[in-house]
C-alpha cells in the first residue's frame, strides 16, 4: 500500500514480532512455509523414539511425518502395524511430551525413506 511520502506501508499481518526470537520459534514457521510442516518435530520424537516406545518397538518402526496433529508412523511389517494399533492412544500420550501437539497416529506397513533402523 503506498504511503504519502512515496514509501510503502508495511504489511502488519505478516510482520514478525518485534524484536529478536528463537531460532526454536521460529523453525516450524518457516518448515511450514517450504512446505516441511511437521519436520522439525518428526525429527524430535525420532531423537527419543526409543525411549518413547521402548527399544524392541523401536526397532520396528519410525516416526516419518506430522501433518497438524496426525503423527505418520511406518513399520516393517503387519504384526508390527497390528501392536502399534493396540498401543496407539498411549504413544500418543507419550510423544506429547515431546510434541505436545500429537492428537492421533496413523500407523502404515511400508519402508522408511530413510530405512535407519
Amino acid at each position: 500500500m503506498r504511503q504519502r511520502g512515496g514509501g510503502y506501508e508495511h504489511d502488519r499481518r505478516h510482520a514478525p514480532p518485534p524484536g529478536p526470537r528463537r531460532v526454536t520459534t521460529s523453525l516450524p514457521d518457516a518448515a511450514r512455509q517450504i512446505g516441511a510442516e511437521g519436520a522439525i518435530e518428526v525429527a524430535a520424537l525420532r531423537a527419543r523414539w526409543a525411549e518413547l516406545v521402548g527399544a524392541q518397538v523401536a526397532d520396528h518402526c519410525r516416526p516419518t511425518a506430522l501433518r497438524g496433529p496426525v503423527l505418520t508412523v511406518v513399520v516393517d511389517h503387519n504384526a508390527w502395524a497390528s501392536q502399534l494399533r493396540l498401543l496407539a492412544s498411549e504413544i500418543v500420550r507419550r510423544s506429547q511430551s515431546v510434541v505436545p501437539g500429537v492428537g492421533t497416529m496413523v500407523v502404515l506397513v511400508g519402508p522408511s525413506r530413510d530405512r535407519g533402523w
